[in-house]
């Protein structure tokens, strides 16, 4: 712990015991001191336990909004790909095109991703 942050009312070792209990604790049978302590020690545990949910909730809704950027961008690109009037390498196109079928929920994009993909192996053939 640094000087600006205080040290825990529960320590990791009491927390460790608390997190195995012996049969006597699975059934509520505490002695009185350890009751006035899970007492004292609740609203701390809970407020700690909390903090750290809205943290991994708001990490796991950042993490699936970068996952839906790339998504979206890979499609963008994709689309550019199988759309060009320039000239675009076998395996380029073939890439797209599985992103597409990969990613896209857009049925005109999945067929032309399709189609496209018939067409170079009936030309490979």
């Amino acid at each position: 712990m640094t000087a600006i942050t205080p040290k825990p009312l529960i320590s990791d070792e009491m927390l460790a015991k608390w997190a195995s209990p012996d049969f006597a604790a699975q059934c509520g049978n505490f002695d009185p001191e350890t009751l006035s302590l899970l007492g004292t020690a609740l609203p701390e545990i809970s407020a700690e336990l909390l903090k750290y949910r809205m943290r991994d909730a708001a990490r796991e809704e950042q993490s699936r909004r970068s996952r839906a950027k790339h998504v979206e961008d890979v499609l963008r690109r994709a689309n550019q790909i199988i759309r060009s009037r320039q000239p675009v390498r076998d395996d380029t196109l073939i890439s797209a095109c599985s992103d597409i079928l990969r990613h896209s929920k857009n049925p005109g994009d999945r067929t032309a991703a399709t189609e496209i993909l018939i067409s170079m192996r009936e030309v490979a053939a």
